[in-house]
């Protein structure tokens, strides 16, 4: 039995090199250097506690490292066994060096095709523990991208959510609108997504990363007026085409182009004195702080403008997909949607 030491943190694990360098090698491509490795001739990984500072338009963040990584991997520590985590004990929670090898040898066939239509999300959340890590403190763009693709695979709701907050933040503290353009980019304006709506827009702000129609639409169930929700829920997949035309014809009208800047519509003044509200950016255990205070940035007076376009939008849009159901130019199932929400 060995025993690693990393600051104050005591690991006992198994001598001798269970995980070997073909191991290594059958990590997946997306993976390569991303997997953090505590000895043999692999080893990336040296604790040291890690603060990451950042000040976005006078708005200021502090996120630290604080703990040994959960995700981090032992090569002497066994694959055999038939030992499994009980149902009450989730994987997500652990360390890798605690988990039964039965579940250790799982995580090494996830970390093969972590994109496989079978592998439990569990074993996913370890793996993600470690990206985060590299989100702050290591390679980011390799990392996020990686999580990016995750996330056209699980379906988990709180992966979907917290993934989406954390993408955005790192994109923030560390300057990169190159990933806040990449994570924009697989968001689908028709379909719902949960995640901050108020760190979505922090980001464009301090970013200055545009507004578009496509964008504000991925918005529409942050609104909180009941119509509209229900349209974005019902319907919003089949008539998203008449919405989004619609809505490109209001920016038009009344920015003169498809992309406004942020920083145009909200002054710093009203930017830091805007309330906060806690927002959860993180899974790792190693993080300190899971959730941050950002500002509630649909609270700006701004809002108040998308708001009244949105509604003007919902009108134009019922008219239209009203005069294509008279002219039997929706499909059939587009035409059961406007019957159903004209008694609705």
């Amino acid at each position: 039995m060995a025993i690693h030491l990393f600051k104050h943190e005591e690991v006992q694990y198994e001598e001798g090199s269970v995980i070997t360098q073909r191991e290594i090698d059958r990590i997946h491509p997306d993976l390569t250097n991303l997997v953090w490795i505590a000895d043999g001739p692999s080893q990336n990984y040296d604790f040291q506690p890690y603060i990451i500072c950042a000040d976005i338009n006078g708005y200021e963040f502090e996120l630290g490292i604080t703990k040994l990584e959960q995700s981090l991997i032992f090569t002497g520590l066994s694959l055999e066994g038939e030992e499994r985590l009980l149902p009450t004990e989730r994987i997500k929670d652990s360390f890798y060096v605690n988990i039964p090898p039965a579940d250790r040898r799982i995580f090494w066939e996830a970390l093969e095709n972590p994109y496989g239509l079978l592998v439990r999300h569990e074993y996913i959340f370890m793996l993600l523990h470690g990206l985060e890590r590299h989100l702050i403190a290591g390679d980011c763009l390799p990392a996020a991208r990686c999580i990016i693709e995750l996330r056209k695979f699980i379906g988990d709701r709180e992966f979907r959510n917290t993934t989406a907050n954390g993408l955005m933040m790192t994109a923030m503290i560390r300057n990169r609108p190159d990933i806040a353009e990449e994570f924009l980019a697989t968001l689908h304006p028709y379909y719902y997504f949960d995640f901050s709506g108020d760190l979505y827009v922090m980001m464009m702000y301090g970013l200055d990363v545009p507004m578009t129609p496509e964008r504000l639409m991925i918005l529409y169930k942050n609104f909180g007026f009941k119509k509209f929700q229900s349209v974005h829920i019902r319907n919003l997949r089949q008539f998203g085409d008449i919405y989004l035309l619609e809505l490109q014809k209001a920016f038009d009208e009344k920015y003169g182009s498809q992309e406004i800047r942020m920083k145009d519509f909200i002054t710093k003044e009203e930017y830091l004195n805007l309330p906060r509200t806690s927002v959860p950016v993180f899974t790792s255990a190693a993080i300190s702080d899971h959730k941050i205070e950002v500002p509630c940035m649909m609270d700006a007076g701004v809002f108040r403008d998308f708001t009244k376009l949105i509604e003007e939008t919902d009108d134009r849009a019922q008219k239209t997909r009203i005069e294509m159901y008279k002219k039997f130019e929706l499909t059939e199932e587009a035409r059961k949607v406007v019957k159903y929400l004209d008694y609705h």
